[in-house]
């Protein structure tokens, strides 16, 4: 096992603040992956009588982030996109909105705010470390350390990835302590630009520009090219697509609703997050 293979690893022997935000990344890569690569329905999946879900526990995170790492950390309000919310003294507002939010909404809240928490908390730990006082203070008026405002995180963020566990194994049965080796989370919506396809031959073809409604713009004769911009939009024929995977949903159900079974075998560049479909 190498760092470059798990990066969230949390060090063995580092500082107490490398071992806290060490702790706090493995505890979000986990999270991360258990949500990762959903579509509408697997983000909005219950279990029994509970309320929860991953998409809302996407955004109530999101904000927790955003909420410890401003208003907790200096006394600065909630900025973009909280600022615009119009919250109604709704405490459970975050859950129970999420249901009208697209995968790629969630997950681009997600992934903004765990960016911009990382970016304060690095600024910080440098500035004053750990024993720093924050701005958020008790009714007494004692004012809490980052020390503490880190540790409150890392205790949110370990109730939830329990909940994110359960959530996921009802969606699609997936299970584990870890991500795979070399796990990244995708890395957001496939625009037509990224997708390179190759069919096998002119049925293939055929059958792809009808699910596209591409007309033919594609150039038969090559058997392969770029989607071009105006031709395509996903949401048109996968109505949840799935964010950064929306042609795996093709390659399960579409194309096998022509009789012939999956034509396609989908590849993504870890590098320049380009995916390609090929004949199978």
């Amino acid at each position: 096992m190498t760092n470059s293979d798990y990066p969230w690893e949390p060090p063995l022997a580092g500082t107490e603040a490398e071992h806290l935000v060490g702790a706090l990344d493995r505890l979000r890569t986990t999270f991360r992956w258990k949500a990762d690569d959903l579509d509408a329905a697997g983000l909005q999946t219950r279990i029994g009588a509970s309320s929860l879900t991953l998409g809302g526990l996407l955004k109530h995170l999101a904000v927790q982030e955003d909420y410890a790492f401003s208003t907790k950390l200096s006394g600065e309000p909630l900025g973009a996109p909280w600022d615009a919310t119009d919250w109604d003294g709704d405490n459970d507002w975050e859950f129970t909105s999420a249901a009208n939010d697209t995968p790629g909404q969630l997950y681009a809240l997600w992934d903004g705010a765990v960016e911009r928490s990382r970016a304060r908390l690095d600024a910080a730990l440098a500035d004053g470390g750990l024993d720093q006082l924050v701005h958020v203070s008790w009714p007494d008026g004692r004012h809490a350390s980052l020390r503490r405002l880190l540790c409150d995180l890392i205790e949110e963020y370990g109730r939830h990835t329990g909940h994110a566990d359960l959530l996921r194994e009802a969606v699609d049965g997936l299970v584990g302590e870890d991500p795979p080796a070399g796990w990244h989370a995708s890395a957001g919506p496939i625009t037509p630009e990224q997708l390179t396809v190759e069919p096998a031959n002119e049925a293939s073809w055929d059958d792809l520009e009808a699910l596209v409604g591409l007309g033919g713009h594609c150039g038969t004769t090559t058997h392969s090219g770029h989607l071009p911009s105006p031709s395509v939009r996903l949401d048109h024929y996968v109505d949840n697509a799935r964010r950064a995977d929306p042609f795996a949903v093709l390659d399960e159900h579409a194309l096998a609703d022509f009789g012939r079974g999956p034509l396609f075998r989908r590849r993504t560049s870890r590098r320049s997050g380009a995916v390609a479909l090929s004949p199978r």
